[in-house]
């Protein structure tokens, strides 16, 4: 005879913090072709790297229940990009990677464009007036 075992079970309970969840909507969305930068402004970067989220969590708000979480992300797009198309793989890639490593069911992926990123003239080649 064969005994069948079933998998234990254990208690308690697992808490995300917020920030967890921005760390991963924020890594994933810089993971998209096309996207330059999370939030804006030189400042606004500066203060993140003092505080120590510039790399993560700048650019991204989240409200976190016990089974839902909303995003909201500020992005600036790289110019010469379909703008729609760069907001769509960057929802779908947000969306997996929350499901996927929290199992929390995302609501909705909101994305603000707040800038074009291009590159000018003195970041490609500086000029000079004689060879």
């Amino acid at each position: 005879m064969s005994a069948t075992k079933t998998a234990p079970t254990y208690a308690g309970q697992t808490v995300m913090a917020d920030q967890v969840i921005e760390t991963i909507a924020g890594v994933a969305a810089r993971e998209v072709d096309g996207i330059y930068q999370l939030g804006k402004g030189a400042l606004r970067h500066a203060l993140g790297r003092v505080t120590g989220s510039a790399e993560t969590t700048q650019g991204v708000r989240v409200e976190v229940g016990k089974k839902e979480v909303a995003i909201d992300l500020d992005v600036v797009v790289e110019y010469g990009r379909n703008i729609r198309e760069v907001a769509h793989q960057v929802r779908a890639l947000v969306n997996d990677r929350i499901e996927q490593m929290t199992g929390l069911n995302v609501k909705e992926v909101n994305i603000n464009v707040v800038d074009i990123h291009f590159e000018t003239i003195k970041e490609v080649a500086p000029l000079t007036r004689v060879e």
